[in-house]
């Protein structure tokens, strides 16, 4: 994998050198090559950020609708400086004075992460080329299809779990309530097939949020916070080019799983049956998986807990975020979301 450096600092150039060399392949970033090289991450200061800025900004543009990371090295002096919008930019930020094992880490886990999102450009460009043939073989192509449409779930979701705090298991049981709501809803059984494969990649465009922000144990600001709810926006992004009835679903539920079914919610502010049924389903089962689970800045709830906070409110929540009849299908069968839960940590 090819690192682009573009480092003023010599001390700290010399540093990345020496960790990374060995590894990888290290190039000093100029205007020519930033373009061509087909870098993997691009790991740039502040003032060559500022001289790169919009080299970068096409190169990034260019390889969608893979990710190319850019890490960004800043002194301290600098923290409240800095623009919001160039968060616009960047995955993550490393503060100056930098430390040898943060970096190993920081840039380890970038590469993991570029190495899955070109993986998944590959899956998707594969699933494509397989439609063509659907006619031919179209009994052995759709299981074909399916099996490699969980692959780029099951990559798109690795992806996620590397830059958040939330777990495979997560991730597997808001799938598992998902599937409980649309049965009791009456839809057909490709609907609850889909969004038990679907409703796991809800998160995914927590990706392009910097780990700082994701992981951060405080308060949030409100620069950060409004980075942190451009995730669903960056997931429809990621999805929107799927063209299956999962990948579909997906973009939706990425899109609209912080959608409130009165119009409190994000990115969109949309209201009632404007949000799609898998967003309304979605919204309900990780507000209830969330309470549940433990944060950075809370402790997990018990059920009896949640299922208070979701049909009574408290200052956070009110049930008039959810849609009606769904919320009256959680207080019906509310054991039945606390016996997946148990289940998931036996």
């Amino acid at each position: 994998m090819k690192i682009g450096l573009a480092i003023e600092n010599k001390t700290n150039l010399k540093l990345f050198v020496e960790e990374f060399g060995l590894h990888y392949d290290i190039v000093l970033l100029t205007e020519n090559n930033i373009l061509n090289d087909n870098f993997d991450l691009i790991i740039v200061d502040r003032l060559n950020f500022d001289y790169y800025k919009s080299k970068i900004i096409e190169a990034k543009t260019d390889q969608k609708p893979s990710i190319l990371p850019v890490l960004l090295i800043v002194e301290q002096k600098y923290r409240k400086r800095l623009k919001s919008e160039i968060f616009d930019y960047i995955e993550d930020i490393i503060w100056i004075p930098v430390y040898k094992d943060e970096i190993i880490a920081r840039v380890q886990n970038m590469l993991t992460i570029r190495n899955l999102s070109k993986k998944q450009k590959k899956v998707t460009k594969s699933l494509n080329e397989d439609k063509i043939k659907l006619n031919q073989e179209l009994k052995i192509k759709n299981k074909e299809l399916k099996k490699r449409i969980v692959e780029a779930i099951h990559l798109l979701v690795k992806a996620s779990e590397f830059k958040d705090v939330e777990t495979s298991e997560h991730i597997k049981r808001v799938g598992k309530y998902a599937r409980l709501v649309a049965n009791i809803h009456e839809r057909d059984s490709n609907f609850s097939i889909n969004i038990f494969y679907a409703a796991p990649m809800h998160d995914i465009g927590k990706i392009g949020i910097p780990e700082s922000i994701l992981l951060k144990n405080g308060k949030l600001t409100n620069s950060e916070f409004k980075k942190i709810k451009e995730h669903p926006s960056i997931g429809h992004k990621i999805l929107q080019e799927g063209n299956t009835e999962v990948m579909k679903m997906g973009t939706n539920i990425a899109l609209h799983h912080h959608e409130y079914y009165d119009g409190s919610g994000y990115p969109e502010g949309l209201s009632g049956k404007d949000i799609s049924l898998e967003g309304r389903i979605m919204t309900i089962c990780d507000v209830y998986d969330a309470l549940r689970s433990e944060r950075p800045y809370k402790k997990p709830y018990s059920h009896d807990k949640a299922i208070d906070i979701i049909l009574n409110g408290d200052e956070r929540t009110s049930p008039d975020q959810f849609d009606p009849n769904l919320l009256d299908i959680l207080k019906k069968n509310h054991k039945e979301f606390d016996n997946i839960y148990k289940k998931s940590i036996i």
